[in-house]
């Protein structure tokens, strides 16, 4: 049960609940078209969740402990005690800000230490796991512009173009690690297809990063006096850089027969479900390498132990 004190810290959230409850049930609210009451309920809620964050950021404050002796992996000691200092996170609901006792000395080449934090396991920027999560997802489809006016319009959080980018650099950071490192326990049926493919699309580029080749093509064409015919949309001669895109997956076997594929009356077969599926793209690495890998990852998705193998460059 909570008690009286640690509500004291919720008292922002129930009035924001208390308001939103009055509004709702007030007369001029009977009349509002569905939209605005969606669009008032979702704000509103979404501001109540960010001061239930805040409440529960401020108690954990209230509720910390005092550490006598700390000591960072540097092997430095901090004995020096600071009070409420603060950080701001930004969140799905909007901002939020943590108060958290410091530790650190006199020197000035060494960091202040803030158990909290890591307790917390806070990212090294403002930007919480949720929203970097969802910053991803939204860089996956979109453009880095887009993905800061989605986040603004349909989250309470707020986040820039540069900073999209800056984001998404960090989360895709380890994903060659995590493959790497990955438990190979598949339990792949013996009679299943193990399919490899791999495709290559064209990236647009800055001057500076495309190859060699391509680059002084481009510089070639640029300065050759010669009359240019106009371009089909999506064309664009020596600005691109291919990636190479490549899959590994597993596909239980599809039988048919002639009237599963012809005939006006014809009930086809269930197509089965594609499991244990890898797709990636390097415009870095060039289609040689990403195929080799594509094979590498292959042989550890064969039934049976896994032979992964030290070297991709053995085809």
């Amino acid at each position: 049960m909570p008690t009286d004190l640690s509500l004291s810290f919720f008292e922002s959230a129930l009035a924001q609940f208390n308001e939103l409850v009055d509004r709702l049930s007030s007369a001029d609210s009977q009349n509002w078209e569905h939209g605005k009451l969606e669009r008032y309920i979702h704000e509103s809620g979404t501001e109540l969740l960010r001061r239930l964050y805040q409440g529960h950021l401020d108690l954990r404050y209230a509720s910390e402990d005092y550490q006598s002796e700390v000591v960072g992996s540097d092997g430095e000691t901090r004995p020096h005690r600071r009070k409420q200092t603060q950080r701001n996170l930004e969140t799905l609901f909007g901002e939020v800000t943590l108060n958290r006792v410091g530790y650190s000395t006199q020197k000035p080449e060494v960091s202040a230490l803030y158990p909290s934090d890591g307790i917390l396991n806070l990212p090294p920027d403002k930007y919480s796991d949720e929203l970097r999560k969802r910053v991803a997802v939204e860089a996956s489809k979109v453009s880095f512009s887009e993905t800061s006016r989605t986040i603004s319009s349909t989250t309470g959080g707020a986040i820039g173009k540069r900073q999209c980018e800056e984001v998404t650099v960090k989360v895709a950071q380890d994903f060659e690690d995590f493959y790497a490192q990955r438990a190979i326990d598949r339990r792949v049926a013996s009679d299943e297809l193990l399919v490899i493919t791999t495709d290559g699309k064209g990236i647009v580029m800055h001057p500076s990063d495309l190859r060699e080749a391509t680059a002084k093509a481009a510089q070639k064409a640029k300065d050759s006096p010669s009359k240019r015919t106009r371009l089909s949309p999506g064309q664009k001669r020596q600005r691109k850089r291919m990636a190479t895109v490549a899959s590994v997956y597993h596909v239980p076997r599809y039988p048919r027969q002639a009237d599963d594929i012809i005939g006006d009356q014809r009930d086809p077969p269930v197509r089965p479900v594609i499991s244990d599926k890898r797709v990636w793209a390097s415009v870095e690495q060039d289609a040689k390498t990403v195929i080799e890998h594509a094979f590498v990852e292959s042989l550890d998705s064969r039934p049976g132990p896994s032979t992964r193998l030290g070297c991709p460059g053995r085809w």
